[in-house]
């Protein structure tokens, strides 16, 4: 007989019975997380990598890359490409990093005496709907160091840093000129 003030005998069973409810939705709504994730994750990856003749943030476009093989182990090697911004805003190339060796950004330079020299340079500003090159016997990259000359065929890691668009990594083709 039931009197009021005790639960009825069966009321555990329907207090566990919610809670394996509860279990079952959240395992239900766990499934649905995992697999937005999963099509969160594809998507990004099939948007990822990409050329670097196509652009990349801010419009800036990295074309005809390629760098020169170094003579010998401790040398300098050096690489040239042609660098647009397709964007409507100016940008400014202020950094370079590569795995091979020290780089940095120079200008060959016809000096006083008739010498060629190279000059470090802090920058190179990118104007809107410009193209700059790298070239030899202009703006170019230099590696400084190298503990292992690449061979021709083998590509070279560089990492451009730009104040707009931030860092572009590109491999770069080792040819003869």
């Amino acid at each position: 007989h039931y009197s009021g003030a005790l639960a009825p005998a069966n009321a555990p069973q329907r207090r566990f019975a919610r809670v394996g409810n509860a279990a079952r939705g959240v395992k239900v709504m766990l499934r649905r997380h995992v697999l937005l994730l999963s099509a969160l994750i594809l998507l990004l990856a099939a948007c990822g990598g990409g050329d670097a003749n196509e652009p990349a943030a801010g419009g800036i476009t990295i074309e005809e890359a390629w760098a020169r093989p170094q003579a010998t182990p401790g040398g300098n090697g050096a690489a040239y490409f042609l660098l647009s911004n397709d964007g409507a805003v100016a940008d400014r190339l202020i950094g370079v990093a590569s795995p091979l060796a020290m780089a940095e950004m120079h200008e060959s330079v016809m000096a006083d005496d008739g010498t060629m020299a190279m000059n470090p340079v802090d920058g190179v500003d990118l104007p809107a709907g410009e193209t700059v090159a790298f070239e030899r016997g202009g703006l170019h990259i230099m590696f400084m160091g190298v503990a292992e000359p690449p061979a021709v065929g083998d590509t070279v890691q560089l990492t451009l840093t730009f104040q707009n668009a931030g860092e572009i990594t590109i491999d770069v083709p080792v040819r003869e000129e």
